[in-house]
């Protein structure tokens, strides 16, 4: 394996202390740094380095490095009380590591945290919230709702709520009334919570919602399930691709009934549990009799790189009819890197060779840019490449054969785009159930430390027409209720029938 090969797949963590053991007549690769919190500082006065003078360096898993793209100046006066060189401060970057260096492509330095953060009062949380939707929430007139008198009527309740569960449920309900997706109100007790940061870290928000994660990596324990609260029951709705629950046998649509004796929660359940088997109380059927336990080991998930893999994990090839049927199921839709992905997938790795191929967009998380459509744009001409001796290369990035979409109402936003171009444009089948309509753009707001706002801040119109409330039918409806559903995926099997038979609608 060549090396540049090699270090591209090993972890970032490890690929430090790597880089230090290369062989010094060997050019040194460059090594990607993404976005994180580390420790910067004066690399001679605080970092044991050695050097002339005060030079900006920053600490990055165990290991240290002058910084090149920004300098010691560039961040205040470095011999003041809180500078770098009298004291050990946080900084967000990303850039490369090179030649023994970081290259900085990002520095920001982070607020001294010599005070915690002071968390709001039950009032200025609802307050907060109130305000940033009267300012930013995408309908002037609040689709009819009087918001004042909203306010006047919640608040109270809000001030009486006894803990932040009852607090958010309030703010929720309050929420509600707006009857709008990508409106809600979440604390860390919410996976969503953890999703949003992730995902809305990417971008300028990171500076925010970072440092108030360990070392600015937002994750949870958890065991890799989507699950859905249907009359005060906890059912599994998804089971993430190569996550500790699809290994221990989990499955959709059974009832969760407790972790380790206690009630099931999808964050308190699993919370102070990485690495430690926990005991899965689950229902399978309708009937109590079908109860049984299951022992799975929770692990530490960072939703987005976590979402990356379960796709990979998800990749495989049906055989139908000896046709070779790829299957790709896409749980976030939340980056290019999703697309990227699922483009080398079809076009030079493990499903090119398929005969045909299903996408599969049910639940999990939108953000797909109709664009990704180009990928099954049959009409751009095929290029082969011809040297000097004849010798001939082909390289087509496009998906030519058949194709499905599987689709049901976990399907939303972004996701809901692509649905609705398969449809219009006739690219292939869309099969299940009517998408969420939930196409409006969202934004992120962090209140404070424990808890932030999701609020729809644009409208979407796709070729003039409103998705949001309505969503995608499908070419083929084929239900799958959730509660108790049995091992058969029934929306699955009528995708690999229609390919199976070359009837691609």
């Amino acid at each position: 394996m060549q090396l540049s090969s090699f270090l591209a797949s090993v972890p970032f963590v490890l690929g430090v202390s790597f880089v230090l053991a290369v062989a010094q007549d060997q050019p040194e690769p460059k090594l990607p740094v993404p976005r994180q919190i580390v420790e910067a500082a004066c690399g001679e006065c605080q970092l044991g380095m050695e050097g002339k003078g005060c030079d900006l360096a920053v600490r990055i898993a165990g290991s240290t490095f002058f910084v090149d793209g920004s300098g010691i100046d560039d961040h205040g006066d470095a011999h003041a009380a809180d500078g770098l060189c009298n004291k050990i401060r946080k900084a967000l970057v990303s850039g490369r590591l090179q030649n023994g260096r970081f290259i900085a492509e990002e520095f920001r330095l982070l607020a001294s945290p010599d005070s915690p953060a002071t968390l709001l009062s039950n009032e200025e949380i609802f307050l907060k919230v109130w305000s940033t939707v009267h300012e930013r929430f995408y309908r002037a007139d609040f689709g009819g709702v009087d918001w004042e008198r909203a306010k006047a009527e919640y608040l109270p309740q809000a001030n009486a709520a006894g803990n932040p569960d009852e607090l958010a449920a309030v703010i929720n309900q309050m929420l509600g009334l707006l009857k709008t997706s990508h409106t809600g109100f979440y604390t860390r007790d919410d996976v969503e919570f953890y999703f949003l940061a992730d995902i809305f870290s990417a971008g300028p928000l990171g500076l925010e919602l970072l440092p108030h994660f360990p070392e600015g990596r937002v994750s949870f324990a958890g065991i890799g399930i989507f699950s859905k609260s249907i009359d005060g029951k906890w059912f599994i709705s998804g089971v993430v691709d190569g996550g500790p629950a699809g290994l221990a046998g989990l499955r959709r649509g059974q009832q969760l009934i407790a972790v380790d004796r206690q009630p099931f929660h999808p964050i308190r359940s699993f919370a102070g549990k990485v690495g430690r088997e926990v005991s899965i109380e689950i229902q399978s059927t309708g009937e109590p009799s079908s109860r049984s336990s299951i022992s799975v080991t929770p692990i530490e998930i960072e939703p987005q790189a976590f979402m990356r893999r379960a796709m990979e994990q998800s990749m495989r090839v049906i055989d139908v009819n000896g046709k070779r049927i790829g299957y790709v199921r896409i749980w976030s839709y939340a980056g290019q890197n999703f697309q990227d992905l699922l483009i080398d997938a079809v076009t030079s790795g493990s499903l090119a060779s398929a005969d045909a191929l299903i996408i599969d967009l049910r639940d999990g998380w939108g953000g797909a840019d109709p664009e990704y459509l180009q990928l099954f744009n049959r009409q751009i001409p095929r290029m082969t490449s011809i040297d000097r001796n004849g010798e001939r290369t082909g390289f087509d990035a496009h998906w030519r054969k058949p194709v499905a979409l599987l689709v049901n109402e976990g399907t939303r936003s972004g996701k809901e785009l692509i649905a609705y171009g398969f449809r219009k444009s006739g690219i292939g089948p869309v099969i299940g159930t009517r998408t969420a309509g939930a196409v409006v753009a969202g934004s992120v707001v962090m209140i404070d430390p424990e808890c932030l706002l999701y609020l729809a801040v644009q409208g979407v119109e796709v070729d003039g027409e409103v998705l949001e409330g309505r969503g995608v039918e499908p070419d083929h409806v084929v239900p799958y209720e959730l509660p108790y559903a049995a091992e058969v995926d029934p929306q699955l099997n009528r995708a690999t029938e229609v390919l199976g038979r070359g009837n691609e609608r």
